[in-house]
């Protein structure tokens, strides 16, 4: 087996890096650290794909630069216009997108929080200012202490992360709300960031993102559908913000395959509901036996949980090398984020085989930590 290099991923899902370090196949592991819905993708997405690649004239022609179809969907979908909708190859691209756009100087931002917010932040010279979220409040963003914050300070933008990720953590609509006007009377551009939205949509504020004026709310469509491949993210904004953000996306950066399949993800609506009534009943469960083995199990809105190490001597890292080196399991080793210690990884919600896998194969790692 090749010596895996030192330095762990900073995102889930990098499993085929991590077969190359470790020597396995990509297809002898099981990932829980990438937050995908385990199900498969619509079945009218899977035979769009079929039929679009058969289609010789799609493959000979660009995409419609406007994306007009998909534009169109997206608004229905959003009860918005499609003025409203911008569109990029994911939610990294619109990040970049919408710094580019705003020009932030000094940004107040949750911790802990995706990596990729600092890195596009830092890369066009905006200030930092942590805000840290509370362990023993289930890092549950503390609104009016965040508000107080953005008044006393010199911020013209922040990011929020709901549902949250690494943790799940979940903001009422209504408190969300109020941080967005406390924002809007400081001239504070708010990016909200929904990607795991879908599995608490009544807590959505797409419909009502073109009634602010400072409020940037970004949805992912490929990782409640399964089909981060094909790689498409949008956001909801205001007309003049849209127009802002639209004149930083590149030119066909999302492929007539991939916008023809997202714009058969909505039409199925059970498909939507039994992902979420599934996920409910699993993360319930896995959450239940994760803690009977010990392990300390933070409330999550979304499709993934956070979890804590007990003990002095085992962290996150190496019970990361164990899983993947004895079980050939996947998780998102959560050292690298500020704000946690090295105690906590983030696992997703799989299917239930799978998950009583990593059960099994977590209280082996755990029974060998405690007798050695």
């Amino acid at each position: 087996m090749k010596k895996p290099i030192n330095n762990l991923p900073v995102h889930g899902g990098e499993i085929e890096r991590l077969a190359r370090e470790y020597g396995f196949a990509v297809e002898e592991l099981l990932d829980f650290s990438a937050n995908i819905n385990p199900a498969p993708p619509p079945e009218s997405v899977l035979e769009r794909l079929k039929k679009d690649v058969q289609n010789i004239a799609l493959l000979t022609r660009y995409p419609d630069l406007e994306l007009s179809e998909l534009r169109g969907v997206l608004a229905k979908h959003c009860g918005v216009q499609n003025s409203n909708i911008v569109i990029a190859n994911g939610s990294a691209a619109l990040i970049d997108a919408t710094i580019r756009a705003v020009l932030p100087r000094k940004c107040l931002l949750p911790v802990p929080a995706f990596s990729e917010y600092a890195r596009a932040l830092r890369a066009f010279g905006c200030q930092i200012q942590q805000f840290p979220l509370s362990r023993e409040q289930n890092f549950v963003l503390d609104v009016e202490k965040f508000n107080r914050e953005l008044e006393s300070g010199e911020f013209d933008f922040c990011i929020i992360n709901n549902p949250h990720n690494p943790t799940g953590a979940m903001i009422l609509r209504q408190n969300l709300e109020k941080l967005i006007r406390v924002a809007e009377l400081k001239n504070v551009t708010v990016l909200l960031d929904e990607a795991f939205i879908d599995y608490q949509p009544d807590e959505s504020l797409t419909k009502f993102a073109d009634k602010y004026t400072n409020l940037i709310v970004m949805r992912s469509v490929t990782k409640f559908f399964s089909i981060p491949a094909l790689r498409v993210g949008y956001a909801v904004t205001d007309e003049i913000l849209a127009e802002r953000l639209n004149e930083q996306i590149s030119s066909w950066s999302v492929t007539t395959f991939a916008a023809n399949a997202v714009c058969e993800v909505f039409k199925d609506e059970d498909f939507s509901t039994l992902v979420r009534e599934q996920n409910e009943v699993e993360k319930n469960r896995f959450g239940l036996l994760l803690r009977e083995i010990g392990l300390k199990v933070y409330p999550s809105s979304a499709n993934f949980l956070l979890l804590e190490l007990r003990g002095k001597h085992l962290n996150a890292a190496i019970l990361f090398e164990r899983l993947i080196i004895n079980h050939k399991i996947i998780v998102r080793n959560c050292s690298s984020y500020d704000n946690l210690g090295d105690k906590f990884l983030r696992v997703a919600v799989r299917t239930k085989p799978e998950n009583e896998l990593f059960i099994v194969a977590v209280s082996e790692c755990l029974k060998f930590h405690r007798s050695s």
